[in-house]
């Protein structure tokens, strides 16, 4: 597909970041299929630790700071790296679905687990305005970055 599958990434970018990601240990990736098998969503995330190299990946340094400062103390975090439907296959649920999975899984692992996401919250992105206003995400870290506002948001896979 030419399309943009997130808000800001094209179709290369994000197949360069899949192939870097599904190679970590304990990644995992959901895909939706049409009835031709053609690949209309996807949701893939790992389990990670909060240290710098991490911060330096998602370039929020302090995150480890500000996860302590909210008393989220864990030595692992089941992380949400992206999540994507294509245009006209969204408003069907594929999203939820994918989502839910995904939280299905990380919970299966570690079901006392903390699990995180990176998003704009200005402009808010739709994984935003999901996730932190309907699903009840926490944010607990602010990255300004070129005139536009990133969040980290945190919950724990059981109040899910």
């Amino acid at each position: 597909y030419s399309v943009h599958l997130v808000e800001y990434w094209t179709k290369t970018e994000v197949l360069q970041d899949f192939y870097k990601e599904m190679g970590k240990e304990g990644a995992v990736c959901f895909i939706a299929e049409n009835p031709e098998n053609d690949i209309v969503g996807f949701c893939w995330g790992y389990f990670v630790e909060i240290n710098e190299s991490l911060e330096k990946h998602l370039g929020a340094n302090g995150l480890a700071d500000s996860f302590k400062k909210r008393d989220i103390n864990k030595s692992r975090f089941a992380y949400q790296d992206e999540i994507a439907v294509l245009p006209e296959y969204q408003g069907l649920g594929i999203a939820k679905k994918l989502f839910t999975a995904r939280h299905q899984h990380f919970k299966s692992v570690d079901p006392d687990g903390v699990v995180f996401f990176r998003t704009l919250s200005q402009p808010p992105s739709i994984t935003y305005k999901w996730m932190v206003e309907k699903l009840g995400y926490d944010i607990v870290h602010t990255i300004e970055d070129s005139g536009r506002t990133k969040v980290i948001a945190a919950i724990q896979v059981s109040q899910v």
